[in-house]
């Protein structure tokens, strides 16, 4: 950063003046400054010439041309050459300076709308999961206290509120970093899904959960998250008669760092090339018809921090 005030250097000369200004026009009694000493040294060389980078608006920067002698001695005719050259290329960096100050405004337009759109779905959608929650709570209350279908309420009013709160997360996102069990949460969501995802099409589903506790700190909702989309995932690939095995490692090592591991298996047909190749890439959120959607959102929740690997084999 050279300091145009005061103008004692030969850039902070050239942007004052607007100018060309080169190491000759300086006297051997003036004395040479510290920036262009700086400079010269820099660029090797034993004379200075700079150029401002003039727009029709202002001067964006000044160019600096580090010279031996013999070279100085031949630019007297390429001045007005230089003078081309800084012009054309103020112009350009003020063009993309302007295009890129186009895009932040886009960007930032965009992203209010988003946020505005987002607070409006969560105002709507808070009234009818609240007025759900309020039933639960009336059925709860109605039904004799040896029911077994308490345990099933339960179960559901605690799924009504992961989507309350999925749904606060496009305005407020926030991560529930508490301390859960792996284990007794696939328990508890495959007892809930098996009804509805597997058991109607026949498939068989496998826990080979790790013995005692397999803890993880992170968010339990994204957990949660992650594990239905690949069960959904999964019950819409497999046909009947088909087997999905779920299982869990309480200490894996990779990386420097310890894992509690959830890995999700099936004997399905396996993924094709092009959907590998989504996840792999930036656009692993895009969707591949309906399949393959459940993928890219367990790819993008996977922030807790921790690692998504896929692997498919052709059965």
């Amino acid at each position: 950063m050279i300091p145009l005030e005061p103008a004692s250097s030969l850039v902070a000369l050239s942007a004052r003046r607007g100018e060309p200004c080169s190491s000759h026009e300086q006297g051997a009694s003036e004395p040479v400054s510290l920036a262009d000493i700086q400079l010269l040294r820099g660029l090797g060389a034993e004379r200075l010439i700079c150029v401002p980078m003039r727009t029709s608006k202002q001067i964006v920067g000044v160019m600096a041309f580090g010279l031996s002698q013999t070279q100085f001695a031949r630019m007297d005719k390429r001045i007005p050459w230089l003078v081309s050259f800084a012009r054309l290329a103020a112009s350009t960096l003020e063009a993309w300076r302007e295009a890129h100050e186009h895009q932040k405004r886009i960007e930032a337009a965009v992203v209010a709308r988003f946020e505005r759109q987002a607070h409006r779905v969560v105002h709507e959608a808070g009234n009818p999961l609240g007025i759900i929650r309020n039933y639960l709570t009336l059925l709860e209350r109605k039904l004799p206290g040896s029911s077994p279908l308490h345990e099933d309420l339960t179960i559901i009013g605690e799924e009504i509120d992961r989507v309350t709160r999925i749904v606060e997360g496009f305005s407020e996102p926030q991560a529930d970093a508490g301390d859960t069990d792996l284990n007794a949460m696939v328990r508890e969501m495959i007892s809930f899904y098996d009804s509805a995802l597997f058991a109607p099409r026949g498939i068989a589903v496998e826990l080979a959960l790790a013995a005692g506790l397999v803890r993880f700190v992170g968010d339990r909702d994204a957990v949660k998250q992650i594990l239905l989309n690949l069960c959904k995932n999964a019950a819409e690939a497999l046909s009947q008669g088909g087997r999905l095995t779920i299982a869990t490692a309480p200490d894996v090592f990779e990386g420097g760092r310890h894992y509690a591991e959830l890995r999700v298996a099936d004997d399905g047909p396996g993924l094709a090339a092009d959907v590998l190749q989504r996840l792999k890439g930036d656009d692993r959120e895009q969707p591949v018809g309906r399949r393959g959607i459940g993928l890219g959102v367990v790819t993008t929740l996977v922030t807790i921090p921790g690692l998504a690997r896929v692997r498919s084999f052709q059965f």
